[in-house]
């Protein structure tokens, strides 16, 4: 454990020090993220400009449905940025280094460089919705309250696993690195109330590309609408995909060729 600890330690300063090197890139999250929730909050004033619900849902219920998208992402673009570079790492050899070195090679590969950029891009995206939802009183119980925060973990785990998932295909088919892309881009459709879709693709959205529980089950829980028996269910999903990150990337070791063999 401690040997773990050393290396998210060296990780985390490292992130800091790049975090400093590109203090513009920074800026530049800082305002993006300012510029998305803004969008945000303009189409939500725009939808509710002469109504107060839309299929149930109210402004405030919406506003909390775009902050949870943004926590249940951006936390595994911070935590777990280093895995975009997988495809890079395995063209260019630098995972011989990897898999050499006397940790997990999985470990490394998802939390060996954080990206704290991506914390200035959370902070000025959730910091408006907080701000607005404290403002309008959104109505919630203590119970839903942490119960949606364990909800809000499980989604990050959830979506980090996904992610592990797709880029561990560079394994067999290199050059595809815009995976990590295509994930973000699917992604979008997760801030949007699940029963807005038909229900073949809400099927799919809690199954194989668990998208509800990427922000939806979590505001249906601070709404008060879902209860312990969709935190159970949510935790037996977290699970599958863990293990299926898991299996798949051993799998994909025992195929993988070295560089310099």
């Amino acid at each position: 454990m401690n040997q773990y600890l050393k290396v998210l330690k060296a990780a985390t300063n490292n992130a800091i020090s790049y975090l400093l090197a590109y203090r513009v890139d920074a800026l530049m999250k800082l305002l993006l993220g300012l510029g998305w929730t803004a969008v945000n909050l303009i189409t939500a004033e725009v939808l509710f400009l002469h109504t107060s619900a839309i299929n149930g849902w109210s402004k405030p219920d919406l506003l909390a449905l775009f902050m949870t998208f943004g926590f249940a992402t951006e936390f595994g673009l911070l935590a777990g940025g280093y895995i975009k570079e997988l495809e890079t790492n395995i063209r260019k050899g630098t995972f011989d280094g990897i898999i050499t070195k006397p940790i997990d090679s999985q470990f490394i590969s998802v939390f060996g460089r954080p990206d704290f950029s991506a914390l200035m891009y959370l902070t000025t995206r959730q910091i408006p919705y907080i701000y607005v939802l404290w403002s309008d009183g959104i109505e919630t119980s203590v119970s839903s309250f942490f119960l949606y925060l364990f909800l809000l973990l499980l989604a990050n785990i959830i979506w980090l696993a996904v992610r592990v998932l797709l880029m561990t295909i560079n394994f067999w088919h290199q050059k595809l690195d815009n995976l990590a892309e295509l994930q973000l881009t699917i992604t979008e459709f997760a801030k949007y109330p699940v029963g807005i879709f038909p229900w073949p693709i809400q099927l799919v959205m809690y199954t194989a590309i668990p998208l509800a529980f990427t922000a939806f089950v979590p505001a249906e829980a601070l709404r008060g609408n879902f209860g312990i028996g969709t935190a159970l269910f949510t935790l037996l999903i977290t699970i599958i995909f863990v293990l299926a990150a898991r299996l798949l990337w051993n799998k994909a070791l025992r195929n993988y060729t070295s560089a310099s063999s």
